[in-house]
């Protein structure tokens, strides 16, 4: 737990450095769980993320990103690399177009999460759409991601960012267009509960509990 949040601290930092996009911190993420969740021992793990991040920027980035992260990790990695990243790939059995996170909240976000009926001013709107986004930057660093399945995480942060700006959690539209059955409802809202957790336990923490583009929360 504290080596997978140390390594999602450094992931953050060489991607705001490097000009990673979203989608690409949290392809390299998945790529570090599905072989974290393979190895008996996390010996090694931090040097395997590294790799991890430099493919993950090869398969969604340009070449340059890559070869940015490279230089940056150039006292860290050996100088015959490539046999790593073969290794690493070989540990990935070559699956490398994997769903993330943050493919799935983009994917609910374009259907629309914020419906006619209900009055919202475009500037909410903007604020909403990026809390829920920045919600899965919180959370990829605790245990949520993990223990939840993808779809609850995901939907638990639409609804947190939807209460953020007034709105009822769990909206009718949102629940039927995301094919939530009444039985499985209350799985979601434990969810969200354990959302509202993380980030009041981050809260207690912190002076100031913030996104990475320094937008605040408040918890009612």
């Amino acid at each position: 737990m504290i080596v997978r949040k140390k390594i999602v601290k450094e992931i953050k930092q060489i991607s705001l450095k490097c000009g990673l996009s979203p989608r690409t911190v949290f392809l390299a993420l998945q790529y570090i769980d599905k072989i974290g969740s393979k190895m008996v021992s996390f010996d090694g793990i931090e040097l395997i993320s590294k790799f991890c991040l430099i493919i993950a920027a090869k398969f969604s980035e340009n070449g340059e990103k890559a070869v940015s992260i490279e230089k940056t990790y150039k006292n860290e990695i050996s100088t015959n690399y490539i046999n790593d990243e073969v290794y690493i790939l070989q540990l990935l059995n070559y699956e490398l177009k994997l769903p993330t996170l943050y493919d799935s909240i983009i994917s609910i976000l374009q259907k629309g999460f914020i419906f006619d009926n209900e009055s919202v001013t475009p500037k909410k709107l903007s604020y909403a759409y990026d809390a829920a986004l920045q919600t899965l930057f919180h959370l990829i660093d605790n245990r949520i991601v993990i223990d939840l399945p993808m779809k609850q995480v995901v939907i638990a942060s639409i609804a947190f960012s939807r209460e953020l700006v007034g709105l009822e959690a769990f909206s009718h539209v949102l629940i039927v267009s995301n094919s939530i059955e009444e039985s499985e409802l209350e799985s979601y809202m434990e969810a969200l509960r354990k959302v509202k957790q993380c980030f009041k336990l981050k809260r207690k923490s912190e002076e100031k509990c913030s996104d990475v583009n320094n937008i605040s929360y408040s918890l009612s």
